[in-house]
């Protein structure tokens, strides 16, 4: 036993001392580079544009030869110009030029090459040497945090998530486009698109004629007052574009459970009253409905994840994970007040700002459009007029500025209004879906009609018949659907069935 407990003991001192100074090893590093684009700045000033695109000063190992590239990028925003002199007197201004070794040392700096010609392939080695660094810096702490009892192992994977994601974000630009080729691009999309064909995700309602589709990278933020129906509109869409077009979807619902929102999306599919479904009070020809739908629903690429509390970091990662696994094309986020920032000491506003920039960066790093739900503030109800603002946004003006699309959700008959401002006659169920920002199209209007026994949306010009379920009525419709077995009331599905 003893034994064992000192071979564990070995085993765990071994792995700790695995780090950037292990069996003698110097920290990844190339010295004589960086005093090669240090002098190269000086012998010619252009040659900081290059570099500044490429190397922050903590990019350089040596200490000195970081403090000697902070004041070049000093001189650089003051538009001045960078050689032996200035940056030798930004120095001296600074009280950091014997830190950095004297005026002699500046000056040998300009003796290791002849121009700057190379400067952009010698930036680039000493960024690698950067990165290594940083990412042998994560590994060791992530594994010195593995070892102490009292860490939470899910704030540790989180933290380590969060750290190499920063570290990609700041050191991988994108390779900028020619036009040229940009253009070609374009007429060829043009020539390969079909005639009346949606660009973008279409969500099979009046909403698309606005649209024309969800599109990728874009964010799209759907506003109301609590009990509009937001969660119920996005379910329309989610049901349209998963099962109907076959389009994987995953919604991130952080208020309402798993299995609450798939009573909702049953009353959808089904056209069953939501409170049966609710109280599992559902028997004879309506269960026969639900099987006949089943094989539907079960095959459909739709998604749901009810974690509450999740930071933009812990989004991303699931984000990641889902696409690789389920081939995810949008997702959905119900609500953004409900996440949560990565720095506990953010005002609510900030922590708003940090939510919203990072679900952004989330549909143009994956691809796909991202829906997220909002609330509005109070402001809406201490007004005469109930019709949403932007300035009604909860929290923070950065939804605003961030998103593609802001689309205001708005029911006259939630305050118990019968006619608009104009004294028109409002319809029950009118539903206003109004357009406040929206990048890609006009701002419009368009009116939907809310059936509430269902929770859900329908387009207004479409006729909707009120179905009465008897089961001495009830005919199953004509389809290639998997015809159900005979059922009983108190029968139960169960792993035999054919689906």
């Amino acid at each position: 036993m003893n034994n064992n407990k000192n071979i564990r003991t070995s085993l765990k001192d071994k792995i700790i001392q695995v780090g950037p100074n292990s069996e003698g090893k110097l920290p990844p590093q190339v010295i004589e580079l960086e005093e090669s684009v240090l002098g190269g700045i000086m012998l010619d000033s252009s040659a900081m544009g290059v570099a500044i695109e490429i190397l922050k000063p903590e990019s350089f190992y040596k200490d000195a030869h970081l403090t000697i590239y902070k004041a070049m990028y000093r001189l650089y925003a003051k538009s001045e110009p960078i050689d032996l002199l200035t940056v030798t007197q930004e120095l001296r201004e600074s009280g950091e030029l014997d830190h950095v070794g004297g005026a002699y040392y500046v000056t040998q700096l300009t003796t290791r090459l002849t121009s700057a010609a190379n400067i952009e392939f010698h930036a680039r080695i000493v960024q690698e040497k950067y990165l290594q660094r940083s990412l042998i810096k994560i590994s060791n702490e992530s594994i010195r945090g593995a070892y102490e009892d009292d860490v939470d192992v899910f704030d540790l994977i989180e933290k380590h998530e969060n750290d190499i994601f920063h570290l990609t974000r700041d050191n991988f630009s994108k390779k900028e486009s020619k036009i040229g080729e940009l253009y070609l691009q374009k007429l060829k999309d043009i020539e390969n698109k079909k005639e009346g064909e949606i660009e973008g995700i279409a969500t099979g309602t009046i909403i698309d004629s606005v649209t024309l589709g969800w599109k990728k990278q874009e964010l799209i933020i759907l506003a109301a007052r609590p009990g509009m129906g937001k969660t119920a509109m996005v379910l329309g869409w989610a049901k349209n574009i998963g099962i109907d077009q076959n389009i994987p979807v995953m919604i991130y619902s952080l208020e309402m459970g798993e299995l609450a929102l798939m009573s909702r999306l049953m009353a959808q599919v089904s056209d069953i009253p939501l409170r049966y479904l609710i109280n599992n009070d559902v028997r004879g020809v309506l269960f026969e409905k639900l099987m006949y739908d089943l094989p539907i629903v079960k095959k459909a690429p739709l998604y749901i994840d009810d974690q509450g509390g999740l930071t933009v970091m812990q989004l991303r990662s699931k984000v990641r994970r889902h696409i690789s696994q389920y081939g995810i094309q949008m997702i959905i986020v119900d609500y953004l007040q409900k996440m949560r920032g990565s720095n506990k000491g953010q005002n609510r506003e900030q922590e708003i700002n940090e939510i919203v920039s990072g679900l952004k960066n989330i549909a143009k790093e994956f691809d796909i459009p991202v829906i997220a739900l909002s609330q509005l503030s109070r402001d809406v109800e201490r007004r005469g007029s109930k019709t949403p603002e932007l300035a009604d946004l909860r929290e923070s003006g950065s939804i605003e500025q961030e998103a593609d699309s802001v689309i205001f959700l708005y029911r006259p008959e939630y305050y118990k209004l019968t006619e608009d401002s104009n004294g028109v006659p409002i319809e029950e169920g009118d539903t206003e879906i109004t357009w406040a920002k929206n990048r890609n199209g006009p701002l419009d209007t368009v009116i939907q009609k809310w059936i509430g026994e269902y929770t859900k949306f329908v387009d207004k010009q479409i006729h909707i018949e009120e179905t009465q379920y008897v089961s001495a009525e009830y005919t199953p419709p004509k389809s290639n659907r998997i015809e159900p077995p005979e059922t009983t009331n108190n029968q139960t599905i169960n792993d035999d069935l054919p689906f």
